[in-house]
């Protein structure tokens, strides 16, 4: 069964896009130029080949959304990137609506329409919708309407569909992309941002830090958004700080690409750029966290024997440097790798970090990183909606990392909630009759500070109250 997009939302008529060319040859050829891709949009017929040319002194990699794991259309991806003058071609048999972007610029992107009579058509979304549906959708809301109403169809793409919900931060992310491709360093921001742990601050800063790298720009956007809705969404700056991170490695790799051959230079380098914007030492960790989110996301799309990311070796690129808080963003990072490394739930493997670790590192590092693992494995429990099997996993850890283990569970829920409300499934899981009273009370610290950096104070006070009072800390005070 499959349904139109405007029974959920909107009905979109590729008739009005803006600047779109519609053809019904054969063959037709995309360039990519140093300001974009040109057509940015077009329609084709099923069966159309599509020949893109690198016309910029730079690689370019064309592929569908969603940056980077190009899902939406997965034989629309070359595998590798494209020399100056070379050219991929790719036949389009599947009607539909596919964004696309260039993987090594994400905020440089366009749509391709294949429709059967190669002039108008609805995309239309399969019951359970899918990843090129979702990405239309919200680009067609953040083109048409703004900002604010992207994240209002994000919101009921949430309610409406589990998969989503799932990976809700990837397509807040896609949103952050598309809008700097969109609005430039003027975006209208919205505490709405926050949504989805902030991904759109993380997309957003690739694409700004690409085209404004001057570290004055860069000090002076996130000062904004802090000024802007810190009020509303205080983790604001914060958030994006750590897409600063995400900006310096994927666009160092963009402009010297020889240094994925060097990663401990690579890594360095890119951190010269946290170093250069911040000065307080949790910027600086969420800076360096989101360099070492770039690298982790890589590597998905690694070879299965890549030495890079196997167990023994991937806590060795946290020692490129002596810097404590370059340290935990790779631990903090790299934790959540584990969670791709075969057998990953058999606890007795995935927490044995001793062979990984060295034992000057252990007693700090080592629960840093199981607090991350943890976190996705937080994530299931919202979408199971049961505690008892992810916080079995957790006692069954080592003694010395429990706590933080449940800390990251705690992460987990509070980061796969419900958007704007995400405390009231973490409030239910602190309150949980399977947890100890020390699990409890460390858990509902965590809990009061995430509201209060979380939500505007008077939704941060009304979580609060929830919180018995002989759990209550400095962050929720009792009167």
């Amino acid at each position: 069964m499959r349904i139109a997009v405007s029974t959920i939302l909107v009905a979109f008529v590729l008739a009005a896009l803006h600047g779109a060319s519609s053809t019904n040859d054969a063959s037709i050829t995309i360039t990519r130029t140093t300001y974009g891709f040109e057509p940015p949009t077009l329609t084709i017929t099923p069966g159309t080949t599509v020949t893109f040319v690198n016309m910029t002194p730079r690689l370019s990699w064309p592929a569908s959304d969603m940056h980077p794991r190009h899902t939406a259309y997965k034989e629309f991806d070359p595998e590798r990137s494209l020399a100056p003058l070379s050219s991929w071609s790719f036949t389009f048999t599947r009607s539909g609506e596919w964004g696309f972007h260039d993987h090594l610029e994400a905020h440089m992107g366009g749509v391709i329409v294949v429709d059967e009579d190669g002039a108008t058509t609805e995309t239309l979304c399969d019951e359970d919708g899918g990843t090129a549906c979702w990405t239309a959708m919200l680009f067609r809301s953040l083109q048409d309407d703004g900002l604010d109403a992207a994240f209002d169809t994000l919101l009921t793409l949430h309610a409406t569909y589990p998969r989503f919900a799932k990976t809700c931060h990837d397509y807040a992310h896609d949103i952050g992309l598309k809008a700097y491709g969109l609005y430039g360093p003027e975006v209208e921001l919205t505490p709405k941002a926050g949504y989805c742990n902030a991904g759109f601050f993380h997309g957003y800063m690739e694409g700004f830090v690409a085209e404004h790298p001057d570290p004055d720009d860069i000090i002076a956007f996130c000062d904004r958004v802090g000024r802007e809705i810190g009020a509303s969404f205080p983790l604001a700056e914060g958030q994006c700080v750590h897409g600063i991170g995400h900006g310096a490695l994927e666009n160092l790799v963009r402009d010297e690409p020889y240094l994925r051959r060097d990663i401990a230079k690579m890594l360095t380098r890119a951190m010269e750029v946290c170093d250069q914007t911040q000065t307080e030492r949790d910027f600086q960790k969420r800076c360096s966290s989101g360099v070492y989110d770039v690298f982790r996301t890589w590597g998905e799309h690694a070879e299965p024997n890549d030495p890079t990311y196997q167990p023994e070796n991937l806590f060795s690129w946290c020692r490129i440097s002596e810097k404590e808080y370059i340290k935990e963003g790779c631990y903090h990072e790299l934790g959540k790798r584990l969670m791709s490394i075969p057998n990953s739930e058999q606890v007795a493997s995935v927490f044995d970090f001793k062979k990984h670790i060295n034992p000057e590192d252990y007693d700090y590092y080592a629960p840093i990183a199981a607090h991350s693992f943890a976190l996705n494995i937080g994530k299931r429990a919202v979408k199971e909606q049961t505690f008892e099997k992810v916080i079995a996993f957790c006692r069954a850890a080592p003694q010395e990392l429990q706590t933080e283990c449940i800390a990251g569970l705690f992460g987990g829920i509070m980061f796969a909630g419900e958007p704007g409300i995400e405390y009231q499934h973490a409030f239910e899981f602190c309150m949980s009759a399977l947890l100890s009273d020390e699990e409890k009370r460390m858990c509902f610290k965590r809990y009061q500070e995430e509201v209060r950096i979380t939500y505007a104070t008077e939704l941060a006070d009304s979580a609060c109250r929830r919180v018995p009072t002989t759990y209550r800390t400095k962050d929720c005070p009792s009167s």
